[in-house]
């Protein structure tokens, strides 16, 4: 029983030594943890300019990295900005860690900013859980809606056909409607047919993924159901992958809600390709496409002469490209095809009985008016001399030779008063004088008034995209030809169309 007693009492102090051995344990370890915990809040930086999902309008954006409250402002911050797929601008800030960059050289679209933190000989790297690229910013300088307006057939009405030519392709479709679906029928002028087997990207990091059948020649079709006119895509906001192979698939997403889902399954694609698929010693027709998306799978109940949102982007793969060519229906730069604000209009036209009457009574009205134009006509042709007195020249020589170039070089983006004045063998400022005094403009104004007068010609006789018109007549910018068109002709390219 001592013994006992004695082996009890030499035991209590060995379990207390125990006690506060892992009581000693427990306090380093919490120690530990407060060191870790200041060394995580030491680096604790964020970007907070510009904001993720936000809206540029202007040619420039703050850029601002903040530190955490009582922490240590960085060494240094060098911001990254990735633009125009591909560019990176890299500027270091100053103390301020804030800094305003430019955007002339960015096309309107999507660009990400990232920034390098460097502290204590360690670089940290902020960017976003959205993206690895960074924070997403949609660059937007161009805020005025898309007016051009396409129309969908009711039933079996003959439908309009509409084209549109971009890089070497030919699209041409049709568009109808019923109660059931929505109806495409597209038809592709393409001399050189390519296709790659689709991959997967992951979308700002989610366990969803997107196919790409972007590096294919393909079409997307793209549908804003509520026609919200949103600068960054809804849940609303449907598009359409169909590539020649005959592969398609749906997308839509909400780029802030961190939305992504695939639909799809109940649409109806055909795809006939005419020529060899990834033969480029062959000329090729092109391919064809028809497609019947269902209502219920747009979460749309359609009625008679409601709008929604569209636009169609066509993609061009050459052998030589690594990437295929894409163009859109809208004009819009590829980069901010997001951008459905920007998207054109399609009406769901179904024309009533009491329209259709019209319509009939105008065209006989109209036909019976044309032959008594053409009998007055003759009339008073028969009764005119045979022969058309001459018109003396206007202007001086000088003038005319000027005019006459300008004519045939309004298309050339270069074009200058320097060029037209070495044409005819006098200076700039004595042919700026000269052209003023004889035709009462100032010759800058005369150059844009010929691009301006082709330009309404294209409009008027073809369904070109403002911005394919823009280039085709000299202009660079679609802001100036914009500007220029208004100044000659009062009105915005968009709503001249609309009002021929």
């Amino acid at each position: 029983m001592l013994f006992r007693h004695l082996q009890q009492d030499a035991f209590v102090p060995r379990i207390e030594y125990i006690n506060a051995l892992r009581y000693s344990m427990r306090l380093k370890s919490l120690f530990i943890f407060l060191l870790m915990t200041v060394a995580f809040k030491a680096a604790a930086y964020k970007i907070i300019a510009p904001e993720p999902f936000s809206i540029a309008a202007k040619n420039y954006i703050k850029l601002q990295v903040l530190a955490d409250k009582h922490d240590a402002a960085p060494d240094s911050v060098v911001f990254e900005v990735l633009y125009n797929s591909g560019n990176v601008l890299r500027r270091r800030s100053d103390a301020s860690l804030s800094m305003v960059i430019t955007l002339n050289d960015f096309n309107d679209g999507i660009f990400y900013v990232k920034a390098k933190v460097y502290h204590g000989g360690k670089c940290e790297v902020l960017s976003s859980k959205y993206d690895e690229s960074g924070v997403p910013v949609l660059l937007d300088r161009h805020s005025a809606y898309n007016e051009t307006t396409f129309s969908s057939s009711f039933g079996k009405t003959k439908p309009r056909r509409y084209t549109y030519t971009a890089n070497n392709n030919r699209l041409n479709f049709t568009s109808r409607w019923d109660s059931d679906s929505l109806y495409f029928d597209f038809d592709i002028k393409d001399a050189n047919l390519n296709y790659v087997q689709p991959g997967y990207i992951s979308l700002f990091q989610t366990k969803s993924y997107l196919r790409t059948l972007w590096d294919s020649d393909c079409i997307e079709i793209g549908l804003d159901m509520n026609h919200d006119r949103s600068e960054w895509k809804h849940e609303d906001d449907y598009e359409l992958l169909i590539d020649v192979a005959g592969k398609y698939i749906g997308n839509r997403w909400d780029a802030q809600k961190n939305f992504f889902t695939n639909w799809g399954k109940q649409t109806r694609v055909k795809v006939t390709p005419r020529g060899t698929l990834n033969n480029n010693e062959d000329t090729d027709e092109g391919y064809s496409i028809s497609v019947a998306i269902p209502w219920a799978e747009l979460n749309y109940k359609p009625h008679p002469n409601q709008t929604i949102g569209f636009d169609i982007q066509l993609y061009d793969k050459d052998a030589k490209l690594d990437e295929a060519f894409r163009t859109s229906l809208s004009g819009t730069n590829p980069e901010s095809n997001d951008n459905t604000s920007e998207w054109t209009n399609l009406i769901l036209y179904k024309e009533s009985n009491n329209a259709r009457m019209y319509w009939l009574i105008l065209a006989v009205v109209s036909g019976v008016s044309l032959i008594v134009y053409r009998r007055k006509r003759n009339n008073k042709l028969a009764g005119a001399t045979a022969q058309t007195p001459t018109v003396e020249p206007k202007y001086s020589e000088i003038t005319r030779k000027a005019m006459a170039f300008i004519q045939q070089h309004y298309h050339d983006p270069e074009l200058s008063r320097q060029q037209i004045a070495a044409q005819v063998f006098i200076t700039e400022k004595y042919l700026s004088s000269l052209f003023n005094k004889e035709t009462g403009m100032h010759l800058i104004y005369y150059i844009n008034k010929c691009r301006v007068d082709k330009a309404v010609e294209l409009l008027q006789s073809t369904r070109l995209s403002v911005s394919e018109i823009a280039f085709k007549v000299g202009y660079s910018s679609l802001q100036n030809f914009n500007k220029n068109f208004k100044a000659v002709t009062s009105k915005a390219p968009s709503a001249y169309r609309n009002s021929i």
